[in-house]
């Protein structure tokens, strides 16, 4: 079955699903990425779905298994 972008979870964090895009884009499986960032497929699975919030460490090490980095930045201009 294809991804179709256009259908999302409801309740899916705004920063992991730009996590399952980029997931998506470079072709890794929920397996895969799991591997990588130490944590289990059914972890991730549910996240991607909406179940659950992420924590900090889980989405900094989700992010690294990507080759992404999180980053904070101040709201407007300074």
């Amino acid at each position: 079955m294809k991804y179709d972008r256009s259908i999302k979870a409801l309740n899916v964090h705004p920063i992991v699903a730009r996590l399952i895009d980029v997931r998506l884009a470079w072709g890794f499986t929920i397996t895969e990425i799991a591997k990588r960032a130490k944590c289990s497929p059914m972890t991730l699975g549910k996240l991607e779905r909406g179940a659950g919030q992420p924590s900090m460490i889980l989405l900094t090490n989700w992010a690294a298994a990507l080759g992404y980095e999180l980053n904070l930045w101040p709201k407007g201009t300074i």
